[in-house]
């Protein structure tokens, strides 16, 4: 196979086998009992309707800003989910919680520097503690399974062994995402990695796939994409010169 300067991974389904259920009323009736012990009272079945309510909510307003930002292009939202948990404790914590739209992901770093302005923080007394402990509840819960492909490990250092770049580019909540990455051997693999929570768009959004090539100033031409299988996301790295492959064992 021709080699390249760039080997852009997507994660699920291409390096990790993954497997969730966030639809099952045993799972809900979790999520609630979680809630009610942070003092945030929720049936399960209301606490379902309100997350689905607010995602949504979320989705529909970043459209409406690309419809403004971009209006004669094809985009593909994509929110931070930790709005949505922050939404669903401010029902409870404050009704007249003031709209922040730059709220920080419960990364374990966003919680520990408090990067909040304070004066928000202390007035809807929503701390990234909290957001961080509930997200990682709400994936451990809501996970049935999650582990390597056989052979990722010994894939991606035989690629780095030739020099070209592994960079990370994936559908993914950068709150769920980079603890599983961490726990699963592969945060320090990649030159680089681009969360499409960071980014508001998700692939096939030509803005996401950019993100790496305006970065490292790379040439469609010399990066090959290993992507899940799916019309969508191969046609848009296609769209923009790049090789496409669906599978992780064609590479080397």
């Amino acid at each position: 196979m021709k080699k390249y300067s760039a080997y852009l991974f997507d994660l699920y389904d291409v390096l990790v086998d993954i497997r969730t259920d966030e639809n099952s009323p045993a799972f809900w009736n979790k999520m609630s009992e979680y809630f009610a012990s942070r003092k945030a009272n929720f049936t399960p079945e209301e606490l379902h309707s309100k997350y689905e309510g607010y995602i949504l909510d979320e989705t529909a307003a970043l459209a409406e800003s690309f419809k403004l930002t971009t209006p004669n292009e094809e985009r593909f939202p994509e929110i931070e989910l930790d709005k949505v948990f922050y939404w669903l404790y401010s029902d409870k914590f404050d009704d007249n919680a003031p709209i922040n739209n730059s709220i920080p992901n419960a990364t374990e770093s966003s919680a520990s520097s408090l990067d909040w302005q304070q004066e928000f923080v202390d007035a809807v007394t929503v701390t990234p503690e909290l957001l961080r402990s509930t997200m990682q509840y709400f994936r451990k819960e809501s996970t049935v399974s999650l582990k390597l492909k056989p052979g990722v490990l010994k894939i991606l250092h035989e690629l780095r062994e030739t020099g070209a770049k592994l960079i990370l580019l994936c559908n993914a909540q950068r709150s769920f995402a980079e603890a599983e990455l961490k726990g699963l051997g592969l945060w320090t693999e990649f030159d680089d990695i681009f969360i499409s929570s960071d980014y508001c768009c998700r692939k096939p959004d030509r803005y996401f796939y950019n993100a790496p090539l305006n970065k490292h100033l790379l040439k469609p031409s010399d990066c090959l994409v290993i992507e899940a299988a799916g019309a969508d996301n191969i046609n848009g790295a296609k769209a923009l010169g790049m090789d496409v492959v669906s599978d992780l064992y064609q590479i080397i």
